[in-house]
């Protein structure tokens, strides 16, 4: 039994990343040195009641003592700093004979923080230098190729048209890329307005551009109606509920040849919208993966629709952050509802 008991030690000791055993009273059964010199301790003192009597991380304690009570699952994540070393922790019961005991296992992450964050910088810097650009490039296409200028031949006129149009894809996809990248590193909730807004007036917005621009979006706009009591506010950001509102839209004028409803209601609190189509709708296996990153369902409709599969995720990030959501029902042959809903801002806005 003790040669086991040695046996484990060696092998524990030989691991590549830190492991700490406790018991449920948080003491210390078992432990590698690599485990210690991460979390900047010496064993002498851990010979206490209570590991983290030694261990001056509160929040690694709390997850310890919800698994241990049951108040979380069996396997939790945590990543903290410490004397500049960025160590990611996974916390894991591990059943001994009957009895349940508590498995730290360590790991220093720091070239890989580092390298994330150089990462996020370079995508930061890239998409802020090339909107400028981009958008002169637009722009300068956009006055070339206006018919009331006839500033060239038709046959070039059709070349230049078919440029802006690549260019007006790639400066989309760069606002998606721009977002999903303010999602992923927190930082698009400080860069949210949070306020009163009249949302009849963002719906009829969305509507009005969807109508002014080129076909065929234009015309599959005009098969829209709106239902609703007057006036609706919501407490949000208005941009980005025009963008969630017009997202979703897309996707219904797009894949659906039969008319689309937009339908808001409102409560006390809530603020639901609802986008009905009356489409093929959606395979239930394939239901829950729309609002991932990338996805598209490879279907004759998505191949003739262009869009990098990043609307949906991106539109159900905003609502969440702005204490909504967006949902989904639909039925293969019955149609596709989503549900978009928003914190109220009341009947009447003051002022």
């Amino acid at each position: 039994m003790n040669s086991d008991i040695g046996d484990i030690d060696r092998f524990i000791e030989r691991l590549p990343v830190g492991i700490i055993i406790l018991d449920t009273a948080m003491q210390l059964v078992r432990y590698n040195d690599l485990a210690l010199q991460l979390l900047q301790i010496d064993f002498e003192d851990c010979l206490t009641d209570d590991l983290f009597k030694a261990v001056d991380l509160p929040f690694l304690r709390d997850a310890v003592a919800d698994i241990i009570e049951g108040k979380s699952l069996q396997q939790s994540h945590v990543k903290f700093d410490i004397a500049n070393r960025t160590v990611a922790c996974t916390i894991k019961t591990t059943p001994v004979t009957g009895n349940s005991e508590i498995i730290l296992i360590l790991e220093d992450i720091t070239n890989l923080s580092n390298i994330d964050k150089m990462k996020q910088e370079f995508i930061g810097t890239f998409l802020h230098k090339i909107r400028n650009p981009l958008s002169t490039l637009k722009t300068s296409l956009e006055l070339v190729t206006d018919k009331q200028l006839g500033l060239v031949s038709d046959s070039v006129k059709e070349i230049l048209e078919m440029g802006f149009h690549e260019v007006n894809r790639i400066a989309m996809l760069l606002n998606d890329m721009r977002d999903l990248y303010l999602i992923e590193t927190g930082l698009a909730s400080a860069n949210l307005t949070i306020e009163n807004i009249d949302l009849v007036a963002v719906i009829n917005s969305v509507n009005d551009d969807f109508l002014k621009s080129e076909p065929p979006m234009s015309e599959t706009a005009r098969r829209l109606s709106i239902t609703g009591d007057t006036p609706v506010f919501v407490n949000a950001d208005y941009e980005k509920t025009k963008m969630i509102i017009a997202n979703v839209l897309k996707n219904a004028l797009q894949y659906s040849d039969e008319n689309v409803e937009l339908i808001y209601s409102a409560d006390e609190d809530c603020v639901t919208i609802q986008i009905r189509d009356h489409g093929t709708g959606i395979a239930e296996e394939i239901l829950p993966q729309i609002f991932t990153r990338y996805f598209r369902e490879d279907t004759s409709a998505t191949r003739k629709n262009e869009g990098n599969g990043l609307g949906l995720f991106i539109a159900k990030s905003y609502a969440e952050l702005m204490n909504g959501s967006l949902f989904c029902e639909s039925k293969v042959n019955a149609g596709t509802s989503f549900f978009i809903t928003l914190p109220s801002g009341g009947a009447v806005r003051n002022g």
